[in-house]
């Protein structure tokens, strides 16, 4: 069994009826337009009003075909009648998406912005293939674009940031994404663009930044605190050592002192004979 959802190219999930035609394909009404679903190949060619329809949005299973092969659909705005041999099925065409905006906690960052002191875009975003960020610029924005003036809201887009995202994220026709509370280290934003939401031929355009760690948690920081850390230990060290050789030579006065007294004691006190023993 094989399951079908806006991963592989479907516009919505939001599925409102299906239909197989005379060819055996399937049409699949959406919140999302119109689209059909080719059983040999398990590709999907999506539909919306650029195309004819009559608006994007349909009702529950209202779909139907007719005796002669024709494919009626009824929407919110009126509805369509088609024969499916008619519709014509064009070369798939590879679109090459751009970054086209950068937003740091989202404002939008221009050629020549003095952010925290320094000019971060020297070049547009398009021109540039990596930026260096600081790590309370960690709330980034991407906005993208692929032209396909014929159809623009035909574009769909699948974006994944590489060092973070496991999988493609496909978003529809939203162009733009939003990473908050992005850790130090090195990434790589992907985006891709299709108008038939076959993935496998698709075009992408990376963008790699890095996030740098704060002036506390960089290696010579480590280094430092490594030091004063070393130099802590051994003044305690130092300290400890120099109480126990005290305590030692008090200890050893001590016995000198009582050792001369006793021998000085000795000294003193006359040697006792006893008479009547002799």
């Amino acid at each position: 069994m094989k399951s079908f959802s806006s991963q592989n190219g479907l516009p919505n999930n939001f599925v409102v009826g299906i239909k197989e035609d005379d060819n055996h394909n399937f049409w699949i009404t959406t919140k999302s337009g119109l689209s059909t679903l080719n059983i040999k190949t398990n590709k999907f060619k999506n539909f919306n009003i650029h195309d004819g329809l009559q608006g994007t949005e349909y009702q529950s299973k209202s779909i139907e075909k007719t005796s002669d092969g024709r494919i009626i659909i009824g929407g919110l705005n009126g509805f369509n009648i088609f024969n499916p041999k008619d519709i014509a099925v064009k070369t798939p065409l590879v679109l090459a998406p751009k970054i086209t905006a950068l937003k740091l906690y989202n404002k939008n960052i221009v050629v020549g912005d003095t952010i925290n002191n320094r000019v971060l875009l020297k070049q547009s975003i398009e021109e540039i293939e990596s930026l260096s960020l600081r790590h309370n610029e960690n709330y980034i924005s991407f906005e993208f674009l692929a032209l396909y003036l014929e159809n623009p809201e035909q574009v769909q887009y699948m974006y994944k940031m590489n060092g973070l995202d496991k999988d493609f994220v496909n978003v529809g026709n939203r162009r733009e994404v939003n990473y908050s509370n992005l850790v130090p280290g090195e990434y790589e934003f992907e985006v891709m663009a299709s108008i038939d939401g076959q993935w496998e031929a698709a075009k992408s355009t990376k963008f790699k930044f890095k996030i740098t760690s704060p002036p506390w948690s960089t290696w010579w920081a480590y280094l430092i605190y490594g030091i004063i850390g070393a130099l802590i230990i051994w003044v305690i060290m130092r300290y400890y050592t120099q109480k126990v050789q005290e305590a030692q030579e008090h200890e050893l006065d001590q016995l000198k002192l009582e050792f001369f007294v006793n021998v000085s004691h000795e000294f003193r006190t006359p040697p006792y004979f006893n008479l009547k023993s002799c």
